[in-house]
């Protein structure tokens, strides 16, 4: 009798434990993904390029029309978009204009807005980042171009939709670093191209960073030590702009920074670390910026009442559509080069098939000033061959480098990996491989 009454317990916790999966409802972590974007740049000559990822903030309740990411996703290009469905024939996606940016990209942030409120996201909650506490859980939800090759006919269509978002977990290494004179979240959360432009979550939902820059070494190895910048940062622009959102309940929206045109919302300037990614490579290593296919965090707040700051919704841009089916194709894997240091620091550049870079005018496509130190007038150029992209120093009088130090033998190609870093004769003109 007692077999049989236990065989008969087994047999209900189990019919309880398949119900119990028959029923699993959503976390606030994958119900986060409702409100995450993947973010398209177009170039002047409209080529389309997988940019990185952003998150959508407002009311609940209400219709879309702001999103948040960060600036260097959107700063090589005349227009940005923020996709429906997917990217390729018969995708729909819609264009934005930017409400607010930074020329200094301190903080690394920029708001966009759309002109006709969509209910096809739901916007994120924002909880202030001095909130956090080291090995606390956290998440990132975006778009990295690295999984999107794991999809079938990739090149065709570049897949958008809230089951695309990718989500991958770690925790907090540190509550506040400074990079570039920003207060900013060291974690371990695996990070890619791609990812760069929205928040990283904690496990109830809540946006408190926006993922920006990883390490990585010369070789494109991943060390998971990366950082998220103080969604604070938003939360004092959109009070600039005067564009509602929630909050999580927790946090006083009084706690934001007055103007998030001050460098850090935590941190005196005076005495602030100088930005990693200016400095040379340390031990074979270097900060990338996880963009040009860049990284993203978002989060929703499932069940629970959330705070809402209260504000007049700020006019919308001039270059606002409404929805748009586009059939350019994407080039989800194309090249962009930002300079770290020198005459082009902060500025980048979409390449397409090649460019040779030097001081000649007549044959550069990147064109250095007379005056640069240790360019060439051809010094070298960038070629794309089958999917892959190399590097060839010209017969230079002062040589091409990698950050490590080796110098590149003339007329001989050698791969680029995204992360790597370049300099031309000097490392005073230096520059960033971005895919």
């Amino acid at each position: 009798m007692g077999k049989r009454i236990g065989a008969l317990c087994m047999a209900l916790l189990l019919w309880m434990s398949f119900s119990v999966v028959g029923f699993a409802q959503e976390t606030p972590v994958t119900q986060a993904r409702d409100g995450v974007v993947r973010i398209i740049g177009e170039d002047a000559n409209g080529r389309l390029y997988h940019s990185g990822s952003g998150f959508a903030v407002g009311v609940p309740g209400q219709k879309v029309d702001t999103f948040v990411t960060n600036n260097h996703v959107i700063a090589p290009f005349s227009k940005v978009y923020v996709v429906l469905d997917y990217v390729g024939e018969g995708g729909t996606w819609i264009e934005a204009s930017v409400l607010k940016t930074w020329a200094s990209q301190s903080p690394d942030l920029a708001i966009l807005s759309i002109q006709t409120p969509v209910d096809a996201w739901t916007p994120l909650p924002l909880m202030s980042a001095s909130a956090l506490e080291p090995t606390q859980d956290v998440y990132a939800l975006g778009f990295p171009g690295v999984a999107d090759v794991l999809s079938d006919n990739a090149q065709q269509r570049v897949p958008s939709t809230k089951e695309d978002v990718t989500i991958t977990k770690g925790i907090v290494s540190k509550t506040k670093i400074s990079y570039n004179n920003t207060d900013t979240i060291q974690t371990d959360v695996e990070i890619n191209g791609g990812n760069s432009g929205g928040p990283l979550i904690t496990e109830d939902g809540y946006v408190v960073g926006i993922n920006t820059v990883g390490i990585q070494n010369q070789a494109g190895a991943t060390f998971g030590v990366n950082g998220a910048i103080y969604v604070d940062y938003a939360m004092a622009a959109l009070e600039e702009l005067g564009i509602d959102y929630s909050t999580a309940p927790t946090t006083p929206v009084s706690d934001t920074p007055e103007t998030a045109s001050s460098q850090a919302p935590a941190s005196s300037q005076q005495g602030a670390a100088q930005p990693v990614v200016e400095s040379p490579s340390r031990g074979g290593s270097s900060w990338v910026m996880v963009g040009g296919v860049g990284a993203v965090l978002a989060v929703v707040l499932v069940g629970g009442a959330v705070a809402v700051s209260r504000r007049k919704k700020a006019p919308a841009g001039p270059n606002q559509n409404s929805p748009v089916s586009k059939t350019l194709p994407v080039r989800s894997s194309e090249l962009c080069l930002k300079g770290v240091s020198g005459p082009f620091a902060q500025r980048s550049f979409p390449i397409q098939e090649g460019v040779t870079i030097g001081r000649d005018p007549a044959r550069c496509g990147i064109v250095f000033p007379g005056e640069a130190p240790g360019v060439s007038a051809l010094h070298c150029e960038i070629r794309k061959e089958g999917s892959q992209f190399t590097i060839t120093d010209l017969g230079s009088t002062y040589g091409t480098f990698f950050m490590d130090g080796a110098k590149l033998s003339p007329h001989v190609p050698y791969p680029l990996k995204p992360g790597q870093q370049f300099y031309l004769g000097d490392t005073q003109n230096c520059f960033q491989v971005l895919l």
